[in-house]
Parts: structure tokens; C-alpha cells; sequence
């Protein structure tokens, strides 16, 4: 028999040490993918996921890294400029995947380790018109807890959506998903909520999921124009996009991000 791994304490954002019955949980056999068993167990961990998140709304679960939701986010938002709150190692990653995705993307930045004034995000949305904006909750590189709530209500108050990385924040940090009217936020598994490195959720308002719907498809690129790069550019149709979305139809197919 193989000896138990031991683990010292991690002092890290993440991965986070995963409890032992989480770790044995996933030392049991595999079960069919499209089985009763398998869609019963998925089921079930929207009520935690949505305790988790504070929503009603439905939490989609990408098997992509937080890139794949990220992208996923800019590229499903309305048509228009990004703002782009840039204050550390991830915050810049988002504003790089919102310029990957061929958005106009203007970048707000402080140094590392501080957060933006509120006063200087509301001058930036009252001089041009954004249809989105990037903030990461909490800058896994720093430690640095960026205020989001209200951050949600300057934005809103200037007809911006706020796209949310909350990867090290959601499960250690107060994220209130439908009080705040947060639009879009996504998390990792293997930060707070000490899970497996496996899995990204997300939850998004239902305001802006009428709107994205709406929007779908409006940022392809006609055939003269050249098609965007992408930096995640397949996920898992089954967890990752809603059924009305697959373009394969059901089953493990892969897909377009959107």
C-alpha cells in the first residue's frame, strides 16, 4: 500500500492545503460523465456554490484555468471599450487578455500593493464611455482587497459593467454576487475554498446575462477582418457554457470558449 502523503502548512495564496475528506473524496472511482450519478452530483453543488457566492443565479463550472474565464468574460460583455484596473501581477493579466480579445483597452494602474481612489475610477468612466471594466478583488501578488462593492455602484452609475476576478477572494473575502449586483465574478478552486486545482466557478447578475445574450455574437469578426487571438481557446462544453450556448451539441465535445 502507498504511504499517505504528509503535508506541511502552506504559506501561499494557493494551492491551499485540501482536507483529508476532500482528498479521499477524490480517491474514488470514476463515474460516467453523462450518467444519473454524475448529473445528480452536479445538481447538488449549485446550493454550496450559490451559498458561496451569495446568488440565486446560476454558478457555471469551467475546467479551464482562471485565463479561460477571464477571457470568457470580456468576450461575452457588451461591444466597447475596457477599463482595465491594473494594481498588480493579475490585474495586468486581465487587462492583457482584454487587448488579446481585440478590445479598445484603456488601462487605469497604481503600484503594486495599493488600491485605485474611487475618485480617480469615477473620472475615468465620466470622460469616455466603457462598456466594461476589470478589477481584481483580491491581487493574488500582493494581498491588495480592492473594495468591489463599491466599485460595482461607480461603475453601474456610468452604464459599465464590472468584471470580477475574485480567484484568492471568494470563501476568504466578503463577496456579496446579488446584493452588490456584481456582474460577472469568478474564482479558482484551489484558493480559499480549498478544493483541487481543478475547476473555476463563476456566477454573473441576471441584468448582465440578459445583456450578454444579447450582445452574443456581436464582436465575431465579419470575414474581412481578421478573427481574434485567443489565450484559452477551448473548454469543456459540459461545464463550461450554458446548454443553449453549445454549438456540438450535448456531451464532451470541445468548443469555442463562447
Amino acid at each position: 500500500m502507498t504511504e499517505a502523503l504528509q503535508f506541511d502548512t502552506f504559506f501561499l495564496p494557493g494551492p491551499t492545503e485540501v482536507p483529508s475528506d476532500v482528498l479521499a473524496a477524490m480517491s474514488r472511482p470514476m463515474m460516467p460523465h453523462r450518467g444519473a450519478e454524475f448529473e445528480s452530483l452536479f445538481a447538488r453543488i449549485q446550493s454550496g456554490l450559490q451559498f458561496v457566492f451569495r446568488t440565486r443565479r446560476p454558478v457555471y463550472v469551467s475546467s479551464s484555468s482562471a485565463t479561460g474565464l477571464m477571457e470568457a468574460a470580456v468576450r461575452c460583455a457588451p461591444p466597447g471599450p475596457v477599463l482595465a484596473l491594473v494594481n498588480g501581477a493579475f490585474s495586468a493579466r486581465f487587462a492583457a487578455i482584454a487587448r488579446a480579445c481585440d478590445r479598445d483597452t484603456q488601462v487605469l494602474e497604481v503600484p503594486p500593493g495599493s488600491v485605485h481612489e474611487h475618485s480617480a475610477i469615477d473620472e475615468a468612466l465620466a470622460a469616455r464611455t466603457f462598456a466594461a471594466m476589470t478589477v481584481v478583488h483580491s491581487e493574488t501578488s500582493t494581498g491588495a482587497l480592492t473594495d468591489i462593492a463599491t466599485l460595482a455602484r461607480i461603475a453601474h452609475a456610468h452604464g459599465t459593467i464590472i468584471l470580477v476576478d475574485s480567484v484568492s477572494g471568494v470563501g476568504g473575502a466578503r463577496v456579496e454576487t446579488d446584493a452588490w449586483e456584481l456582474d460577472f465574478v469568478l474564482t479558482g478552486s484551489q484558493k480559499a475554498t480549498c478544493g483541487m486545482p481543478a475547476s473555476r466557478p463563476r456566477a454573473g447578475s441576471t441584468s448582465t446575462s440578459s445583456r450578454w445574450k444579447s450582445s452574443r455574437g456581436r464582436t465575431r469578426p465579419q470575414a474581412h477582418q481578421r478573427s481574434p487571438s485567443s489565450m484559452q481557446r477551448t473548454c469543456n462544453s459540459t461545464a463550461c457554457v450554458p446548454k443553449e450556448w453549445r454549438r456540438d451539441g450535448p456531451g464532451t465535445r470541445r468548443c469555442g470558449i463562447l
